[in-house]
This record gives C-alpha cells, structure tokens and sequence, in this order.
C-alpha cells in the first residue's frame, strides 16, 4: 500500500524492488520483501518510463532511464508538504565549497536575488564552481507565493545533461521526483501532469 491506497502495476515499469516501511533494503534486509505483499505500507517506489507516452520501457537499467529517451519517476511516501520543497530548494542553492553557514547565507540570497526565465515560467539560479567538473542549474515554481516544485539540472562535460523534478503530491499525499534530459524542461508541467495520471491509473479504487 501507497499512503494508504492499494498500487498495482505491470513490473515491466520497474527496474528496482518496491521498498517497504520497516526493510532497510540497501542494509541487507533484501530478503524481507519476500514475505511483503498489497496490504503492507510501501515508503517508496521507483519507475522507469516512455516518454512522452509515459507507458513501460521494459526491463531497461534504472539507472540509465533519463539518459536513453526514457523518464524516471520516483514516489515516497509522505504525509504532508511541511516545507520540504523550500529545504530542498535552499540545500540545492547552496555552495558546498563553503563552510555551512555561509554556504546557508548564499542560498536564501540566490533566492532572493534569482532570475525568472519566461520561456520557461521558472525561477532560475546557476551554480558556479571552482571545483567541480559540471555545472548546476537550479530552477523553481512559484503558486501562490509558495514554491511549490524543485528542479536541480546537472550538465557534465561529456555527457547529456539531466535534470531532477521534485513537488508534492497532496491527493496521495507522496514527494514526486522526476528525472529526465535537460531538453525536456520546457515540457516539467506535461510532465508533472503525467506522472500524477499515472500514478493515478496504479491506484486501485474501492468497490
């Protein structure tokens, strides 16, 4: 179960297992998922899809999903917003190279201080670094004075840039993350729109 609804879905969607609350998955509790089953609580869920159809890929690496035409689209369970979009907005704006405080300083100032880009109805930061061999794009969405979607785009030197989506959900009550190529950013509302359908069409309603 998904914040308490009942999900079921052609496993030709995903490429990792479903993780559930109380299996520490990644700590060697894998063999847990086996007794686990529709009426036991999930804490998240990972999918790979088509785009733009957004129907199953098949059994492709999950890991490699935004960089071959495809999307992935990842759901956690989570009761309320509670301000994670703004956290998550001012850690992505931070400078790491900075000591912590300074590095919080500089967030809330690119905050302050972003540029809102027409084309793509989203507020836009760039981060420079000294170091680091990529250069990181930080955009967001504002609803009614309320940021209400995350993005973090990440462009290397020699490969295809990709950009993660984050928003909350309040029909399901789920974090969203969405992942896909960098070229595809004009279209994060089409997106946005359908990864709740799908997510929707998972849901399986009550007689």
């Amino acid at each position: 179960m998904l914040a308490g609804n009942v999900i079921a879905f052609d496993s030709s969607y995903t490429f990792l297992p479903v993780t559930y609350k109380g299996v520490n998955y990644w700590g060697g509790e894998d063999y847990k998922n086996s007794s686990k089953g529709c009426a036991d609580p999930i804490s998240a869920i990972g999918f790979v899809v088509t785009y733009p159809e957004f129907g199953p890929p098949g059994r492709i690496n999950y890991y490699l999903g935004s960089n071959r035409g495809n999307a992935a689209l990842n759901v956690y369970e989570r009761k309320k917003d509670d301000g994670i979009l703004i956290t998550l907005l001012y850690r992505e704006l931070e400078n790491f190279e900075l000591s912590s405080e300074a590095a919080r300083r500089l967030a809330i100032n690119n905050y302050q201080n972003s540029i809102f880009n027409k084309r793509l109805g989203l507020f836009r930061f760039q981060i420079i670094s000294k170091t680091m061999p990529y250069r990181r794009e930080v955009f967001w969405s504002k609803k009614n004075d309320t940021v209400d979607a995350v993005f973090d785009c990440e462009t290397f030197p020699k490969a295809q840039a990709v950009c993660d989506q984050y928003w909350f959900h309040p029909k399901f009550e789920v974090f969203m993350k969405a992942s896909y190529v960098r070229g595809r950013l004009s279209h994060w509302r089409a997106i946005k729109m359908k990864s709740e359908m799908l997510l929707d069409s998972f849901i399986r309603k009550e007689k």
